[in-house]
């Protein structure tokens, strides 16, 4: 087996609040239960690696850290700190992530192209978007009957297509809340597990039922 790229071990060379944001060119390795993740990101300008030539841009960076389900076509803000790894270079650490939009109607294509949306590939999203804009997956969140009328487009690929849109918006918006109470990553992910798609309602309605649901939240944090 490969050895993977992994935090620690390395002398860091930037403050831990450094930001990097781009696209997801490619899952390199991506752990379901763990959430490790090892990403190749294509940065966006003014996010470059501050060691980085100022001659050349770098076109790909690795990103490593703990990710739900990332795929290629997402567009990411990761903050955490540059380090020199001892056998893989240069890296991003990242601690947290936040997903976003993506970036005009050539990033819309790739994304809805991705495996994170079964049945579409680069053709049909680009009538998807050619039809619904740049912004076509909030159009397509909102005002899924604007997706009739896209050429090839069959019925059961456009309900898969608007359950998968819906579905990456409500996680996000789960995710973003479990953050917002102090649940890392992997608590997050194993708290959702537990209590699925009602876990933002259940929690609010009895904070207390995180101690002893998940191991590491004790009645201290759920308080």
């Amino acid at each position: 087996m490969n050895e993977r790229p992994q935090p620690g071990g390395n002398a860091p060379a930037n403050p831990a609040d450094a930001v990097l944001q781009g696209e997801v060119e490619v899952v390199t390795f991506h752990n379901t239960e763990t959430l490790y993740s090892v990403l190749r990101v294509a940065p966006e300008e003014g996010y470059d690696d501050p060691q980085a030539s100022t001659l050349w841009r770098s076109t790909r960076v690795t990103a490593v850290g703990l990710a739900d389900q990332p795929s290629p076509g997402q567009r990411l803000k990761l903050s955490g700190r540059w380090i020199s790894h001892r056998s893989h270079g240069r890296q991003f650490v990242f601690e947290s992530l936040e997903p976003l939009p993506p970036l005009g109607a050539d990033g819309a294509v790739r994304y809805l192209a991705s495996d994170a949306f079964e049945g579409i590939g680069e053709t049909l999203a680009r009538r998807i978007v050619d039809k619904l804009g740049p912004n076509a997956i909030d159009v397509i969140y909102r005002e899924p009957e604007r997706l009739t009328g896209v050429v090839g487009l069959r019925g059961a690929v456009r309900e898969s297509l608007v359950e998968s849109v819906r579905a990456e918006y409500e996680r996000h918006k789960l995710n973003t809340f479990l953050r917002s109470v102090g649940l890392g990553p992997r608590m997050a992910n194993a708290v959702v597990r537990k209590l699925g798609a009602e876990a933002e309602a259940s929690i609010r309605a009895d904070p207390f039922r995180l101690a002893g649901l998940v191991r590491g939240i004790g009645f201290q944090t759920a308080d």
